[in-house]
């Protein structure tokens, strides 16, 4: 098993949050003078309790980038400018190498769930992996906790409706991101190739996971860099993929994009849950 901790900053988890959202919806390039702008500026590092002071910025930068070609300042700014956000220091990360470890982590805390579920993913099929998860978040909504769901219409378009709508019937909020029938749109911006490619979970808004798996059977095996019998057939072998598991003051940055997501689909609130808890 392949694990790893990094504890400090996680401005590239965010960063690859943000690219993981609509694809239609990319921000433009920056202009080739960005580097030079960015090394003037100032970049900001919040922690629990809000902005470090200097010292401790410069040290946590120092450390993050011992090889990097462009000074850490540099680097910081630049990776702000692309996020929107602050980077945001304090945070454990752990690296989930393949389907069947992230799979694991997230099963395990979806069945720990005291308080709130919110799973943002492109595919979400029906499979003998899928079921298992619409299985363990149909039995946490039972048990009193707000299950959220949002997926995208695209990545789903194989998949019956009434999977769906067993877990609705027993209490869960799914929303279908950019329905591909625009009759079923809850706005006025239709468009086919807006789409939605995240994959989050965030567990009592003190966990999130990220990265690029989806929940499929295509990734219940082991890949075959990650396997224990390199000789195996190819249609043993899952998919290759990467998934972080997140603990933390960030765990509140990827809350805040599957909120801002959600209200971007559907004029109904959430319901009330304490999605933002005190670090």
């Amino acid at each position: 098993m392949l694990r790893a901790h990094w504890t400090g900053l996680l401005a590239v988890t965010l960063l690859c949050c943000s690219l993981f959202g609509a694809c239609a919806s990319l921000p433009a390039p920056a202009p080739a003078t960005a580097p030079a702008a960015a090394a003037h500026a100032a970049p900001s590092i919040q922690g629990a309790r809000g902005e470090l002071p200097a010292a401790r910025a410069r040290a946590l930068l120092a450390k993050r980038w011992p090889q990097g070609r462009l000074d850490p300042a540099t680097l910081a700014a630049l990776e702000q400018q692309a996020t929107g956000v602050p980077l945001i220091a304090g945070n454990r990360c752990t690296l989930l190498f393949d389907g069947p470890q992230t799979m694991g982590e997230m099963l395990k805390a979806i069945r720990a769930a005291r308080n709130h579920i919110n799973l943002e993913t492109y595919i979400f099929d029906q499979d003998a992996l899928g079921m298992e998860f619409a299985e363990a978040l149909m039995a946490k909504q039972r048990q009193g906790v707000s299950v959220n769901i949002l997926y995208d219409s695209v990545g789903t378009l194989g998949v019956p409706a009434e999977f769906f709508q067993r877990m609705r019937d027993a209490g869960i909020r799914l929303l279908e991101f950019n329905p591909v029938n625009p009759a079923r749109l809850r706005g006025d911006n239709w468009d086919l190739n807006h789409r939605d490619h995240r994959k989050v979970l965030i567990v009592d808004g003190r966990v999130a996971f990220t990265g690029g798996i989806n929940i499929s059977g295509s990734y219940a095996r082991s890949s075959l860099f990650h396997s224990s019998g390199r000789h195996r057939a190819q249609s043993q072998l899952g998919w290759r993929d990467t998934h972080i598991k997140v603990e933390g003051p960030a765990v509140r940055a990827f809350q805040w994009l599957f909120v801002r997501q959600w209200s971007s689909q559907d004029s109904q609130d959430l319901r009330d849950a304490d999605y933002f808890p005190l670090p």
